[in-house]
């Protein structure tokens, strides 16, 4: 059996995103395997309340009055190097709050002496990867889950974090691999390398139909995910497309879950946030819902559209990255990104239209089976050479 290091993005106690969801996942699994599993993120994070890890968290938990304490002492010594270090550990605590090139600069150092040795050492973003390469040990490797030079709009240094995240799918000595078939092309295309691909799963004790949405002649039913304030998950498209839909079906109810951009009570499209659901309320959520709206510019198997198919709810979707298990009028109805007008109308289209509505749907739910964790897992070990 192998030691195995996951290093991840800072996440906080109650609130996640999906790829950091299906790596936990992942980890677990691995430890299921029997393999010793060690999940680092390069920021002190608490633990997580969302997640049951089966695996070891090795996360920096030394209190800021220690830190500070160390810095006074180093200082009075004189010691320029004890300082620098105790330095840095104080700046850590602040480092959130930062400016993107401190930031980096900070994660990039928190580690340089805290990482155990491992057979294997796996990077799960480009934040993550370029530690992976300085020092992790065995056999490397960057599981990549999204082509992330495009997150850089939401940077208050775009440039640097373009590069940096452009340049991390070209650090030597370490194996690339996609969560998508859209995202293997997009690298294949820029490294000329060959990108395997482990597509992500769902939790099916968690997803499936659990309930049924309002007559849609009295109330048509819309649920979204808010996006977590990125610019390129397209949540003011969603909102354009709304109020468009509007129009024509004024008993239109918008449910937003997560963080959006705009507000609830916007001039755009007014909606009901359902909060920062998980588990049962959000497959309640899903259920009782006609229709989810997934409207990204982007995406690399994003887990909410497949969660909704799982749960019965037919699903609008923008293209790329989905098109692994999305298949336009089999499953899901696909639109281009920041086209509102179009997804308007297949909102139209589905309220009005129950046929078609209930046959997505219903496919959704039996495409959605082949998505298993017991599977990707077995194929994430193959690729990481501990089968």
């Amino acid at each position: 059996m192998a030691t195995v290091n996951i290093f991840v993005p800072p996440f906080r106690v109650r609130k996640f995103s999906g790829g950091l969801l299906a790596v936990f996942e992942y980890a677990n699994g691995l430890v299921e395997l029997g393999h010793t599993v060690r999940v680092i993120p390069i920021e002190p994070s608490p633990y997580p309340e969302w997640f049951e890890p089966k695996f070891e968290l090795l996360s920096p938990k030394a209190r800021l009055f220690d830190a500070l304490l160390r810095f006074a002492r180093a200082a009075m010594k004189q010691n320029k190097a004890e300082v620098k270090g105790a330095l840095g550990n104080v700046m850590t605590y602040f480092s959130r709050w930062a400016s993107y090139s401190f930031r980096r600069a900070r994660q990039i150092e928190l580690l340089r002496r805290h990482v155990p040795p491992a057979d294997v050492s796996l990077a799960t973003s480009y934040q993550t990867a370029l530690v992976v390469y300085l020092y992790g040990t065995g056999r490397k490797y960057y599981f990549a889950q999204h082509y992330e030079p495009y997150f850089s709009i939401d940077s208050d240094n775009p440039e640097l974090a373009y590069i940096d995240a452009f340049l991390t799918y070209h650090l030597p000595d370490i194996e690339i691999i996609a969560n998508s078939t859209w995202l293997a092309q997009k690298l294949r295309e820029q490294t000329g390398r060959d990108i395997p691909v482990c597509l992500n799963a769902i939790d099916h004790s968690v997803f499936f139909p659990d309930g049924y949405p309002p007559n849609p002649r009295e109330r048509c039913v819309i649920i979204s995910y808010g996006g977590r304030f990125a610019k390129w998950k397209g949540f003011q498209d969603a909102a354009e497309a709304v109020r468009l839909a509007r129009e024509k079906i004024p008993h239109l109810e918008w449910r937003v879950f997560g963080d959006a951009l705009l507000p609830p009570s916007n001039p755009i499209a007014p909606y009901i946030p359902i909060g920062f659901v998980t588990g049962e309320e959000l497959r309640r959520a899903y259920s009782t819902a006609h229709i989810l709206l997934a409207s990204s510019w982007y995406e690399s198997f994003p887990l909410f559209p497949l969660e909704a198919m799982a749960c019965g709810t037919a699903v609008i979707t923008t293209p790329y990255g989905v098109e692994d298990y999305a298949k336009h009028m089999r499953n899901a109805y696909v639109v281009p990104p920041r086209k509102p007008g179009m997804m308007a109308e297949a909102i139209v289209r589905l309220c009005k239209d129950d046929a078609l509505r209930k046959s997505l749907a219903e496919q959704g739910v039996k495409d959605a089976r082949e998505y298993t964790w017991e599977h990707s897992v077995a194929r994430m070990a193959t690729l990481l050479g501990l089968k």
